[in-house]
């Protein structure tokens, strides 16, 4: 959502929503490509109430 907005806007996700999860990866990416040596973080996907209340699994 914010990435869209952020396009139509025509600025870059990394200044208008720095806080983003997209502009983190992207800022992270950057980082790595200077040499810096960061963790890999893998993103998950949080499971909503009825998904947790019905025991189904993110896919």
């Amino acid at each position: 959502q914010d990435v869209l907005r952020a396009s139509n806007l025509g600025s870059p996700v990394t200044l208008s929503e720095p806080l983003n999860g997209a502009a983190k990866a992207y800022l992270e990416a950057a980082r790595r490509l200077e040499g810096e040596d960061l963790p890999v973080v893998v993103p998950f996907e949080r499971k909503g109430f009825l998904d947790r209340l019905l025991g189904r699994r993110a896919a």
